[in-house]
């Protein structure tokens, strides 16, 4: 008797179970959830605003890259809606399938901004909607964004598109924020095609990133010589110790001759001469005042005085020969100001 009420009352609750069951699955969205680490100090970045596949591949592309450093970090992408097919594709690709996330939110709630762990993101970058009918709009959309993201996780460093020039000057860029405007990149780059053939293949060389490894072709040719040459990138880091006192000019001979790299500029406070027979300033052209700073960024400046408060931009094949000049910086062991011209002794 008991057998048979175990029996009949089984066959009243499985079927109420199994429809809350399903109830539940058709509610369940694989993309509300938030972001967890993986491991207690990795690193991951949050990529907003308009998700493209192509924009989505290529930026997604470039943080890979073995020489950046971040092949172990996770990429967490939050929009208004939830992917298209190409872009659930891509989330289960192998190659990204365990360091991709996806979330449907907005960065104008801080609830979805929490969700994506903006405020321990070692980067954030968002997207504009270049190719919209109504490119204002968009351009206003991405600055309200910005906001709420500055507000959210000010320390954070964050990347933002811009359209049209004119909307630039409502951003005043500083050391962990950067703007790139479209319309400015194009008119500049084919202005300076014009006066300097082949200026755009070499801009455009040095901006994105190739893997010389990818290519097998004989020493001998050119091909190999221009591949050679595309892997080389623009890098930014802190003047090391070593180089403090020296001038612009030896400290592009030092690097050159010890690490392969070329030192090309340097961000600074208005340049100091190297003597008193040196122009008081550095010629106007070689100087561009970075966003609203008193900082400039100055274009070879060769009799400039280089300090430890200076920023220098070179042009290296990875990350890890940047790693290389700070640890010979921190390593170096003079007992005064670097000599002004040759190659220091270690």
């Amino acid at each position: 008797m008991a057998l048979m009420c175990l029996i009949g009352l089984s066959g009243i609750l499985i079927p109420m179970q199994t429809l809350k069951l399903i109830a539940t699955m058709n509610h369940y969205n694989p993309f509300g959830g938030k972001y967890k680490k993986r491991k207690l100090k990795s690193q991951h970045v949050v990529v907003l605003g308009h998700l493209t596949l192509s924009a989505t591949v290529n930026i997604l592309r470039e943080l890979f890259r073995r020489h950046h450093g971040l092949r172990n970090a996770s990429v967490v992408l939050m929009a208004p809606r939830e992917p298209s097919a190409q872009l659930q594709e891509l989330l289960q690709a192998p190659l990204y399938r365990s360091r991709l996330q996806y979330l449907v939110g907005s960065p104008m709630v801080p609830a979805d901004l929490l969700r994506a762990d903006l405020a321990s993101a070692s980067a954030c970058f968002i997207l504009a909607n270049r190719y919209g009918p109504e490119v204002a709009h968009a351009d206003s959309e991405t600055m309200l964004q910005l906001l709420a993201v500055r507000d959210f996780a000010p320390s954070v460093i964050t990347g933002i598109q811009l359209v049209q020039n004119k909307h630039k000057h409502h951003i005043a860029t500083t050391s962990n924020l950067h703007a790139v405007c479209f319309d400015e990149l194009k008119m500049g780059i084919m202005s300076k095609s014009a006066a300097i053939p082949g200026f755009s293949t070499l801009l455009t060389n040095l901006l994105r990133t190739y893997d010389i490894d990818d290519y097998s072709f004989s020493s001998a040719t050119w091909k190999a010589e221009y591949h050679m040459g595309c892997a080389n990138e623009v890098y930014a880091l802190d003047v090391p110790d070593a180089l403090h006192g020296t001038t612009f000019a030896a400290a592009c001979k030092i690097l050159y001759m010890r690490f392969n790299v070329l030192l090309i500029a340097v961000r600074a406070a208005p340049p100091r001469p190297a003597s008193s027979t040196v122009p008081d300033s550095v010629p106007p052209h070689a100087c561009e005042e970075i966003g609203g700073e008193s900082e400039m960024l100055l274009l070879y400046p060769q009799h400039l005085v280089l300090d430890r408060t200076m920023s220098a931009y070179v042009v290296a094949h990875s990350a890890a020969a940047c790693s290389a000049i700070r640890r010979w910086g921190d390593g170096a062991a003079w007992g005064g100001a670097a000599p002004a011209t040759g190659v220091p002794l270690d």
